[in-house]
């Protein structure tokens, strides 16, 4: 497959799936996740892991130890913080593709 092939079929798929990706990006930006403190961190991982699970990918949820999140988290008053890890297929196989973020958002003003 060239290039221009895959980058056709790549905007079909996304075409394909326009209504389920407005409908996550809602999904998602609902979940008010201010930071500090860190609200609602759990909520808004499982809300990408579905959508992750939903294309077909396996999904892991990696906590901060209760014990170290006063130390990585100081203004965090003690709210868990979890992160996402999504695989599609073998995740030993090469290569991968590493995309990351954060989900909260500051307080308004």
């Amino acid at each position: 497959m060239d290039r221009q092939e895959l980058v056709e079929r790549i905007d079909r798929a996304v075409e394909e799936l326009t209504d389920d990706l407005v409908d996550f990006a809602c999904t998602v930006f609902s979940i008010p996740t201010q930071n500090p403190p860190g609200n609602n961190y759990r909520q808004c991982a499982q809300a990408i892991g579905a959508m992750m699970e939903k294309v077909g990918m396996d999904v892991e949820y990696v906590e901060v130890p209760q014990e170290r999140l006063a130390e990585l988290a100081p203004l965090g008053e003690g709210l868990p913080r979890v992160s996402v890890v999504g695989y599609l297929g073998d995740k030993t196989r090469r290569p991968n593709i590493h995309f990351t973020g954060h989900y909260d958002v500051v307080p308004e003003g």
